[in-house]
């Protein structure tokens, strides 16, 4: 990740000295103008050459006093974390670049520059969030990440021109880049490649001086997805997909197999029958929940002292699931004994 410099106006070009001159000699020039020009005028109306010197120090007091009353146009105060471009109007003039960039801090300046509101630039450092939805090869994929950006202290000109466009063409960038990136990777990779999807993303957009940059005169400090979830669909069936293993595993453990293949080679081997499996499976799906409003009833018969053909046609009847539910309603109870007898 590239290092932002910070702000430094001592880095940007313009005439220091030419505009320290100026500032100093401006009171100097007035003061003398307005001694003469006054001390003149006494004289004409007043030839008494006394008076000549006391008008003359009344013009020349006049001529400071006029300077401390516009000196604010010689100097620019800019925050510690702001420029200003002014507009240097004899340049411009002149047909010269009449662009003057200033950065934080209190600066001399011509008093025909002019200074507009617009032109006061901000350069904290913002962050944008962005998001993105992205086809890999088996799915789609949606997510959600931040870049963090400031105005090019030393390219002001362009971000003025462009700022109101800067976000949305970096938003648009970053995602075409992020959604061809996933394109011949799978979910599963992706998810695993997020770091260097974000080191890849720092390398187009971050490192060096960009293209981006160059034209709209800002500076990124970071590009980061940090989140990344596959869409509702793909959720949906991925959920299904384990369920459906989870179910298969619980049928197993309910039969009394530590593993879904040996539930399978004891199916194969005749140890168990296809309606212990969907009983099994019934089951488990009640007890966890997946067939809502089911419940596991149990019965115990006690039949001891039963033949044998008596209990093999009770056993068939408690599997047929409608006597199960008669004789769950019959049990526990007691026919009325007929009247008269006790």
């Amino acid at each position: 990740m590239e290092t932002i410099i910070q702000v430094d106006d001592r880095l940007l070009v313009r005439g220091r000295k030419l505009r320290a001159v100026i500032f100093f000699l401006a009171p100097v020039l007035l003061a003398i103008f307005g001694g003469i020009l006054v001390g003149f005028l006494t004289w004409v109306f007043l030839p008494i050459a006394a008076l000549s010197w006391v008008g003359a120090a009344v013009g020349a007091t006049g001529g400071i006093v006029a300077f401390l009353a516009i000196c604010h146009m010689f100097i620019v105060k800019n925050n510690t974390t702001g420029l200003l471009v002014t507009l240097d109007q004899l340049q411009s003039l002149l047909g010269n670049d009449p662009n003057v960039v200033y950065g934080p801090g209190t600066h001399l300046c011509f008093p025909w520059e002019a200074r507009f509101a617009r032109n006061n630039i901000p350069v904290e450092e913002v962050a944008e969030d962005f998001t993105f939805t992205a086809l890999c090869q088996d799915g789609t994929l949606t997510g959600k990440g931040s870049f963090r950006l400031r105005p090019d202290f030393e390219n002001p000109i362009n971000y003025l021109s462009g700022v109101a466009a800067v976000g949305k063409d970096l938003h648009d960038l970053v995602v075409t880049f992020i959604t061809g990136w996933f394109a011949d990777r799978t979910m599963e990779n992706a998810f695993k490649e997020k770091a260097e999807l974000n080191r890849a993303l720092n390398e187009v957009f971050v490192v060096g001086k960009t293209e981006f940059e160059r034209r709209f005169g800002v500076k990124l400090g970071d590009i980061t997805v940090s989140e990344i979830l596959m869409s509702d669909e793909v959720q949906r069936t991925r959920g299904a997909l384990n369920e459906g293993r989870v179910i298969v595993q619980g049928t197993a453990i309910l039969l009394g197999f530590k593993t879904v293949a040996e539930m399978q080679a004891a199916l194969k081997a005749g140890s168990i029958t296809q309606e212990d499996v969907d009983r099994a499976r019934r089951e488990f799906r009640i007890i966890s929940g997946n067939m809502d409003g089911a419940t596991v009833s149990r019965f115990e018969v006690d039949i001891r002292g039963l033949s044998s053909e008596v209990a093999t046609a009770l056993g068939a009847l408690l599997q047929n699931p409608n006597a199960a539910a008669a004789l769950k309603g019959l049990s526990g109870s007691k026919s009325p004994a007929p009247k008269g007898k006790k």
